[in-house]
């Protein structure tokens, strides 16, 4: 039987759906504070090096919530610091 879907079961969230939505975050950050402007902007921001820390699953049809804040500005390169959270939990179950 082939995988056909962003899921390894019939409800566990796979970790490529897991990397959209920390890229989500990121460009979600970006929009709303003014940084990037996806219909008309001029600027191409890169993402040159990524990772997960896996602490706990994640599952449909549970709520996903992500926690986002800058650890490190450099001159020409941001280092983001992502958490995503299941439910209301406060510990995030991917970092």
């Amino acid at each position: 039987m082939g995988h056909d879907g962003p899921t390894t079961t019939s409800t566990d969230i796979c970790k490529v759906v897991h990397y959209s939505l920390l890229d989500t975050a990121v460009n979600g950050f970006l929009i709303e504070n003014g940084e990037l402007d996806i219909s008309q902007g001029r600027e191409v921001f890169l993402v040159v090096e990524s990772g997960c820390r896996y602490h706990a699953g994640m599952a449909f049809p549970e709520v996903v919530t992500a926690g986002i804040r800058v650890g490190k500005l450099g001159n020409s390169s941001v280092r983001y610091e992502i958490g995503l959270f299941r439910n209301e939990e406060e510990t995030a179950a991917i970092e």
